[in-house]
């Protein structure tokens, strides 16, 4: 084996183009061409974070319990993965990421991560409601780190309108212990302190078209825990999100168009014994959005954005405007490609 690859190292180092010279393994890459390419939630785990640690399009990046959980794709950022409710991108304006912490449990949503979606890199992952089955469920649940989480969801639907309400609040300690230098400590209490409330109300305005409306109220406050090696400081962060969208969806033969227009408000304050860092920002988002179905499906949207921050570490007001054209097509091969190598010879194939 050895001198396999010392040869393959001389023939490499000799000569700028080579043909294997050596016989070698073969080995297949296979590539075909995927639909729209998502994962969704089930409704065996409980937390957000539990689901998307069970994800296999992407990675959940953890620190320790209670601080900042970012999903990241291909290993790229969280920034470049778009986080979709409704339409609205809630990723915060002011650090760029959305911490999976803040979102309620998976308890009557569904989580999807499309990679066909042209608003990302990488796609988008959008939260949705499910909407299928009316009455109402009652969820408690508890973890050995001193979490405890409550929540109540309630689908009600007449003759035309369908409403659904989903509601829950958590008080996470993330108490553990640990060894240094052989001996046990515990971990300081998060007082992790978080809450969500959430209305969708649909109506059907005829057979093709749909108006749907809704809001997002989130509030959360916790302690910030430095690192176990780090001398205690006192770290607080407080985040509170306001979110509302109204949606008119028109069905046309092969042909889905929307029209949105949605607010937010987000509030994120952090404070240290030297640090009182404190902004919100108000956020106006118009977008339209156009789909064709069949052999060769076609995505495209247009949207704007307007951005208008206030922190107090600036004495003037931040306004940001940023206008979005996208778009994708997709083309769906029939033959599956294979490329091989084989000894001294490379060639493809179709299955």
């Amino acid at each position: 084996m050895i001198r396999k690859f010392l040869r393959i190292f001389l023939v490499l180092i000799t000569c700028n183009m080579s043909m294997a010279q050596v016989p070698l393994d073969t080995v297949v890459i296979d590539w075909s061409t995927p639909n729209l390419t998502k994962i969704e939630s089930d409704s065996t785990t409980i937390t957000t974070t539990d689901w998307l640690m069970r994800a296999t399009s992407g990675q959940l990046q953890l620190g320790s319990p209670g601080s900042l959980s970012t999903f990241l794709v291909h290993g790229l950022g969280a920034r470049h993965l778009p986080v979709l409710w409704h339409g609205l991108n809630i990723q915060s304006s002011l650090n760029g990421v959305l911490d999976f912490n803040l979102v309620p449990s998976i308890v009557g949503s569904v989580f999807t991560h499309d990679r066909s979606n042209p608003q990302g890199i990488v796609g988008a992952l959008t939260i949705d409601e499910k909407t299928g089955i009316q009455g109402s469920t009652i969820w408690i649940n508890a973890s050995s780190l001193q979490n405890i989480g409550l929540g109540i969801n309630s689908l009600l639907k007449d003759k035309k309108w369908t409403n659904l309400i989903i509601a829950d609040i958590g008080y996470d300690r993330n108490i553990f212990s640990y060894k240094l230098s052989d001996r046990k400590y515990w971990r300081f209490s998060t007082d992790f302190l978080k809450m969500n409330l959430r209305y969708i109300g649909m109506v059907p305005i005829n057979s093709r078209q749909n108006l749907e409306m809704g809001f997002w109220q989130q509030y959360s406050d916790r302690k910030i825990l430095p690192s176990v090696s780090s001398s205690p400081i006192d770290q607080n962060q407080l985040d509170a999100n306001t979110r509302l969208f109204l949606k008119w969806t028109k069905i046309e033969n092969k042909y889905r168009l929307e029209v949105s227009s949605g607010y937010m408000h987000e509030i994120l304050n952090f404070t240290t014994p030297t640090v009182d860092s404190r902004a919100n920002v108000d956020i106006f988002q118009a977008k339209i959005s156009m789909d064709v179905c069949g052999f060769f499906p076609i995505q495209s949207y247009l949207s704007h954005r307007m951005e208008l921050a206030h922190p107090n570490f600036f004495s003037s007001l931040k306004n940001r405007q940023l206008t979005q054209l996208g778009g994708i097509k997709t083309w769906y091969l029939k033959p599956r490609w294979s490329l091989c190598f084989m000894d001294d010879k490379i060639f493809w194939t179709i299955k």
